[in-house]
């Protein structure tokens, strides 16, 4: 992942940490207070909101972005999935241009 990260923009500071459940850090880390979620991934947000309250956490921010695709307006969430610009399509996209290269 550091690598792909690296492509995108050599500046970036990261601080990579491994999730291991469907919660990762959000789940029990009392420093985050924000969560960008798309609509297709409202009910995860909805969920970690529910774990936080039962571990006497403070609510995360949420903040709800449109997907970036191929299509403009307003997709359904079903349409979702298929036109999202999403990391595995990029780098689908980036071996592809290393084997034309190659």
């Amino acid at each position: 992942m550091r690598t792909f990260l690296t492509l995108i923009s050599r500046h970036l500071e990261l601080d990579l940490v491994p999730i291991h459940d469907v919660y990762g850090p959000t789940a029990y880390d009392p420093e985050i207070s924000a969560l960008v979620i798309s609509e297709e991934t409202r009910a995860g947000a909805e969920s970690i909101a529910k774990l936080r309250m039962e571990k006497g956490l403070q609510p995360l921010e949420v903040f709800v972005i449109d997907v970036i695709g191929d299509s403009e307006g307003k997709l359904a969430v079903e349409e979702i999935a298929e036109a999202k610009m999403s990391s595995t399509k990029i780098r689908e996209r980036l071996a592809r241009k290393e084997m034309v290269s190659a």
